[in-house]
């Protein structure tokens, strides 16, 4: 019996974890679903019918050309060609989308598609593009909405809206971004194509998120992109990080840490200021900046602790005539001097130079020492 009631548990818990799994894969097909959707070029069977699944345009039962895909410059699309003259557009040119399963767009930030026109000419300053999003299934209805005036070109134009610059068309009646179900496209203005033809088609609507294939926003792509650009520098820059003053420098990194910085400093010019600045934010210019002041305050050092040569020789020269040809009370005198010379010197010159000077001090002393030594030998 025991082994009936575990082989039971055991067979429930992995039903369990199956149940477990496929909701967890379930939601997350409904997660990519929602963030990110392309609205399938399926055309509504009539067109007439507000309720159809699909895309239509809705003024065919105003004798004007229904939606049908085409193949333009080398992209599907749906479409329709006009001709003759029209006061407006919007009675004209209308793409409208509507579908029975309602879509979250909650995470939606662009609405992005393509739109063909066959005669750029036909869109001047006196066009416009409505566009419209619609929880209650139609248009006018709870609903969001934007006016643009994008830049047309002929053939394909790629327009990006952001979902944040569409407002609520009415109070009372709020859109439901949760539900949404209906889109409608309509070019406002007039044209006149004469005796020729106007096509004009969408296709590609999307609604996206706005991340890339790397969970990225456009905002952190670039910014990787640009890291990316500088990092050559930086990897300089990292080389010495480790420099914080001239205590950091010797002999044997000191003509390596110049040539890195100079190097580091010639790829930084190159950049541009986009670049410059995520240079600063990442400090690798602060970086920079520390190696090349200690690099700066080392020379400095150096400079101090090089003795001038013809001041030394001289006050050498000067010690030895002092010691041939002075007799003792002299020789006390030249030393004062000396000593005078010397404490100059070092305030001036640096620990070698004073150095110096001591041991010049010092063999003066020993030898005034002896010359008065032998004159008493001799008086005596």
């Amino acid at each position: 019996m025991r082994k009936v009631i575990s082989m039971l548990l055991a067979m429930f818990l992995l039903l369990s974890m199956i149940t477990a799994a496929a909701v967890s894969v379930a939601a997350e097909d409904n997660e990519k679903a929602k963030i990110l959707y392309e609205v399938p070029n399926e055309v509504a069977s009539n067109q007439m019918d507000g309720k159809s699944e699909g895309w239509r345009n809705s003024k065919v039962d105003a004798n004007k050309a229904p939606l049908q895909r085409m193949e333009l410059d080398e992209m599907e699309g749906l479409g329709a060609t006009f001709s003759g003259a029209e006061a407006n557009y919007f009675n004209t040119i209308r793409f409208l989308y509507y579908t029975a399963t309602p879509l979250d767009l909650t995470e939606i930030k662009y609405v992005e598609f393509d739109l063909y026109i066959s005669d750029a000419t036909m869109y001047t300053t006196a066009n416009d593009i409505m566009i419209e999003l619609c929880s209650s299934g139609r248009q006018d209805s709870y609903e969001i909405s934007t006016t643009i005036k994008p830049a047309i070109q002929e053939g394909w134009n790629h327009i990006k809206i952001k979902m944040d610059s569409l407002k609520n068309g009415s109070g009372a009646e709020i859109f439901d971004a949760t539900a949404w179900n209906f889109f409608r496209l309509c070019i406002n203005g007039p044209y006149d194509t004469g005796s020729d033809e106007l096509t004009v088609a969408i296709a590609n609507l999307t609604f996206w998120n706005g991340l890339n294939e790397d969970g990225l926003d456009e905002e952190e792509a670039k910014r990787q992109e640009l890291i990316a650009a500088v990092q050559p520098a930086l990897d300089k820059v990292n080389e010495f990080k480790h420099i914080k003053s001239e205590n950091d420098l010797n002999a044997d990194n000191y003509e390596a840490i110049k040539a890195l910085i100079d190097e580091a400093y010639e790829l930084y010019n190159a950049m541009n200021e986009e670049q410059k600045a995520l240079f600063t934010d990442e400090e690798g210019f602060r970086v920079l900046k520390t190696a090349q002041r200690a690099v700066e305050n080392y020379e400095e050092a150096l400079a101090d602790q090089v003795p001038p040569e013809d001041d030394g020789n001289k006050g050498e020269e000067n010690n030895g005539e002092n010691n041939n040809e002075n007799n003792g009370e002299n020789n006390n005198d030249g030393t004062d001097d000396s000593t005078d010379d010397s404490t100059d010197d070092g305030a001036q010159g640096g620990g070698c130079q004073s150095a110096l000077t001591v041991g010049a001090t010092l063999s003066m002393l020993l030898a005034a020492a002896w010359v008065a030594i032998a004159a008493r030998k001799k008086n005596a």
